[in-house]
């Protein structure tokens, strides 16, 4: 066993599918402790690219490990894509910091982990493992914060993955803000949609009767919590309802007057600032909408009462 003290090896948890994953608390211990010895480069950079290399060990070795300004990824050798995706999530990240400035975050001189397998059974393999509660909707691309927060997801066309990793690095530059999940998945696909141009979110008229007939026999308590969005059968509904709420936000605090008047935009930026989990953002939307999250759902399902209780 390495002895090095820049050596992670004894701080990767080996489960039975022979995969390394970090332990977080001894992770963020051992960054800290190192950060102190070596200044010249991040310790959570050192920490990432041995951490790969063990995983890249008990994957296959035909996994290699390429790396940009700010980020890290693990990608089979003969994927084609690797530097367009790079050039891609550097490009991703300079929009998020741009479009969402004092909202969108990333650890300064850390290097976000991407994790791209060759198969969906070795991704799902992967991140079953972090969800010990059973199953689970599977996204094509997930944001892990779990131990060493990371980016994984799978194949080879580049049409689903750029659209993937927007999602997941939106998520990622959302991590610090603990944001109630409806506000957090709402942004992801709404920045997903404007990052790639590959999908512009819409409801039919009978995707939309379907989910205000879905929403008005269970009612919101559990999608304000953000309870069932990992759920097999009521993800897609508790997905879509909130891409229409935060649409809904966004599309009320475009910048009017030709974009002088940038008052409606510094509004929605200031309510995801200070929305919380606590309340699902209730207090929030009334301090910089004047309207509550009854009133917000209403716009959409109708007038039946979808206070959040809490």
């Amino acid at each position: 066993m390495p002895t090095s003290e820049f050596d992670v090896f004894r701080l990767l948890l080996m489960e039975e599918d022979g995969l390394p994953r970090p332990v977080g608390h001894l992770f963020d211990a051992w960054v800290s402790s190192i950060a102190q010895k070596r200044r010249s480069e991040s310790a959570w950079n050192i920490a990432a690219r041995q951490w790969l290399a063990a995983l890249r060990t008990a994957l296959d070795p035909g996994y290699q490990i390429h790396e940009s300004k700010h980020f890290i990824i693990l990608a089979w050798e003969e994927h084609r894509l690797t530097k367009t995706l790079l050039k891609f999530a550097e490009a991703t990240h300079k929009s998020l910091l741009a479009s969402l400035p004092d909202v969108a975050t990333f650890p300064p001189n850390e290097k976000i982990v991407i994790i791209i397998f060759q198969t969906f059974n070795e991704y799902y393999q992967y991140v079953e493992w972090y969800f010990p509660e059973g199953a689970f909707s599977v996204p094509s691309s997930i944001h892990l914060r779990k131990g060493f927060p990371h980016i994984a997801t799978f194949g080879y066309d580049l049409l689903p993955l750029e659209p993937a990793l927007a999602y997941s690095l939106t998520k990622a530059s959302l991590h610090a803000l603990e944001l109630p999940r409806w506000l957090e998945e709402g942004l992801a696909q709404l920045f997903e949609s404007q990052l790639t141009h590959t999908r512009s979110f819409s409801v039919s008229q009978e995707t939309a009767n379907e989910l205000r007939n879905f929403w008005n026999t269970i009612g919101l308590d559990r999608f304000w919590c953000g309870d069932d969005f990992d759920c097999p059968i009521d993800s897609d509904s508790n997905m879509h309802l909130a891409a229409i709420l935060t649409t809904l936000l966004a599309d009320q605090s475009k910048p009017q007057w030709f974009g002088f008047n940038q008052g409606p935009r510094r509004r929605f930026l200031s309510f995801i600032r200070s929305a919380k989990i606590d309340d699902c953002g209730n207090q929030a939307c009334i301090d910089h909408f004047g309207f509550d999250l009854n009133h917000l759902a209403e716009r959409f399902l109708g007038d039946e009462g979808w206070y959040p209780q809490v």
